[in-house]
């Protein structure tokens, strides 16, 4: 399994993981972002299982 690490600024990255999880991505680290609360735990869980959806602007950074 591949756990992605590095740069998980909000939800919008977790966002963009999930559909690469047929390839193996199992896990992502959030660290800095659920520290700051730029991320809160209960809404990276929920985007990583799908039950969110972020809106990813035109320059690829979501409003998450």
């Amino acid at each position: 399994p591949i756990i992605a690490s590095g740069g998980v600024a909000g939800l919008h990255d977790i966002a963009r993981l999930v559909p690469l999880e047929p390839d193996g991505v199992a896990g992502v680290i959030v660290g800095r972002a659920l520290y700051t609360g730029a991320v809160k735990l209960a809404e990276a869980i929920a985007m990583a299982r799908g039950l969110r959806e972020v809106p990813l602007s035109p320059c690829g950074r979501g409003q998450g």
